[in-house]
């Protein structure tokens, strides 16, 4: 984040401000992006005649056209069909943003854009007939605190490096409302003037995009600059930092199981995070982890259950599979919300025709054996006890137990917590003077026996392409044949064919999430990545 810093409030190394306690890492940092709700209004006055001026060369439509005093709005009468375009006369300054915002009733998706605008001179002589105004930022649709209605808006603007001759001073923009398959009984428009830098609502309407929330790294305020920057990072960043060593060895516990047992020794509450029910159907026979980060076993999860794990909009760790199926498309961008070239590349290097899975099936030794044995004799002082942290031999290890190897008189182990991976151990001296004593632990490790492989292949492709072969990283939560076979055979339908993909750098849209299904140029595509940036105004560049 880069700051406005003009009152060195961001200072770092300033006693007074307000912020000081703040300025500092791990600070928690949510981030919205939308409309302001807070300010002052800048807009035309309701005696203006924008609303429903006289036709000018017969580009006006739909002239049947009221204002609208409850909602502050034209109220547009004219709408028998499920297309309408609109035209307003209205005078405008150049470099300035302009907001319109359409409220439609009983309508469940529409597209609201700005189809063309004619640029007047004074004298009332068209200079540009079909000029296409820059839009700044767009919103999708949302719901309305009135039921059945659903509310847009877009900002736009005339840069004056897009006139060349005679300063326009009034002009007409048509709206192009495009309602899903019927007509909608009721839609209003109004439209609001607003200049870039100040703040502004819709009349206490507001609209914000939740992008999250992040956890500061380090801050910088260079005493040559009016601006402050900060990084931050998303809780993914703060289980990556936690460790995960209080791991037992499990036996027949679902992913979903193992993923909230993860989850909750990270400290994290119910409310804070969702899993995919999918996962209470992938149960593995023994289930266990060495001290890793809790991101670390999160991710194994997912990998073992075709799931991706991430923080969300809301904050919230999410675990869902990626495995998209049915789902309708969200939006629909065209070549207006676009900037020129639109690629499309192939992805020939990431087809496979040929699925490998080998499974890492766990079984216990059949009798105990000795798994540790401390290497030299423990000293444990004089009235007190001393903790042993001990990693076992073999990994993983079940039914251990320690014990001490002829121990002193007065010398014992009061409490044993045992892991897959070791046990943590304490011994008491009551004796006065110091003693030492060996520890031993017995268990039954588990090995990795009879391994079986599963297998997918697509001869049409194969016969085509050739063998290309994937092989799926050995995951010691993959035990069975079964769960291995259904990771094998997904992974082939998703990969078997080539895949184009279509990169486009856009006017952005911070409602869209990953996954989310978009339509580009008539074909479906899955967004994989998003880079928004805002800087004033927001742009994106999308992957599908």
């Amino acid at each position: 984040l880069v700051l406005n810093n003009e009152d060195k409030k961001f200072d770092v190394d300033n006693e007074q401000s307000p912020l000081k306690n703040l300025l500092k890492p791990n600070r928690r940092i949510k981030v919205w992006v939308g409309m302001d709700g807070g300010g002052n209004l800048a807009r035309p006055p309701q005696d203006t005649d924008w609303w429903n001026a006289a036709p000018k060369n017969g580009l006006l439509w739909g002239n049947a056209n009221t204002y609208d005093a409850a909602e502050d709005a034209l109220k547009i009468t004219s709408h028998s069909s499920s297309h309408h375009g609109h035209s307003f006369y209205l005078p405008i300054e150049l470099d300035v943003e302009f907001t319109i915002r359409a409220l439609i009733k009983n309508v469940k998706n529409a597209l609201f854009r700005i189809f063309f605008v004619a640029l007047y001179d004074a004298a009332g002589n068209c200079i540009r007939p079909n000029y296409r105004p820059q839009v700044v930022a767009q919103s999708g649709w949302t719901g309305h605190n009135t039921p059945d209605y659903s509310e847009a808006w877009l900002t736009y603007k005339i840069p004056s490096s897009d006139i060349q001759a005679n300063y326009p001073t009034a002009a007409y923009y048509t709206i192009q409302l495009i309602a899903d398959g019927s007509a909608p009984s009721e839609i209003y428009m109004k439209q609001i003037s607003l200049k870039r830098g100040a703040d502004y609502s819709f009349d206490g309407y507001e609209e914000w995009v939740p992008f999250g929330t992040f956890w500061s790294l380090d801050w910088d305020s260079p005493d040559d600059t009016l601006e402050a920057t900060v990084t931050a990072r998303d809780r993914m960043e703060l289980l990556r930092k936690s460790t995960f060593q209080t791991s037992r060895v499990l036996q027949n516990k679902s992913l979903y199981e193992l993923a909230e047992i993860v989850l909750q020794d990270a400290g994290l509450m119910p409310d804070e995070y969702i899993i995919d029910p999918a996962l209470q159907n992938i149960v593995v026979p023994y289930s266990w982890f060495n001290p890793v980060s809790h991101r670390e076993a999160l991710r194994r999860i997912a990998e073992a259950g075709l799931a991706a794990a991430f923080q969300n909009r809301d904050g919230k760790i999410q675990i869902e599979s990626f495995l998209i199926a049915g789902n309708e498309p969200v939006l629909e961008i065209t070549e207006d919300d676009y900037f020129p070239p639109l690629r499309a590349p192939s992805r020939q290097d990431q087809v496979a025709n040929e699925i490998i899975v080998d499974t890492q099936p766990l079984r216990p030794a059949t009798t105990s054996e000795e798994v540790y044995r401390s290497n030299e004799p423990i000293t444990i002082p004089g009235s007190s006890t001393k903790t042993i942290t001990a990693f076992y031999n073999k990994t993983p290890v079940i039914e251990a137990t320690a014990s001490l190897d002829n121990p002193p008189a007065g010398v014992s182990i009061t409490e044993a917590t045992y892991y897959g991976w070791g046990a943590s151990i304490k011994i008491q001296n009551t004796n006065a003077t110091d003693k030492q004593v060996t520890l031993v632990i017995q268990g039954k490790p588990l090995t990795v026996q009879n391994k079986e492989r599963a297998l997918a292949r697509d001869e049409a492709s194969i016969t085509e392409n050739g063998v290309l072969r994937y092989e799926f990283p050995a995951n010691p939560l993959v035990q069975t044949l079964a769960q291995a076979q259904a990771i094998a055979d997904t992974l082939l339908a998703s990969v078997k064919d080539p895949r184009r993909d279509i990169e486009v750098e856009w006017r952005g849209n911070p409602a869209l999430l990953l996954g989310d299904r978009v339509i580009v140029k008539g074909k479906d595509y899955h967004v994989i990545r998003q880079d928004l940036e805002w800087t004033g105004a927001l742009s994106a560049r999308l992957t599908g």
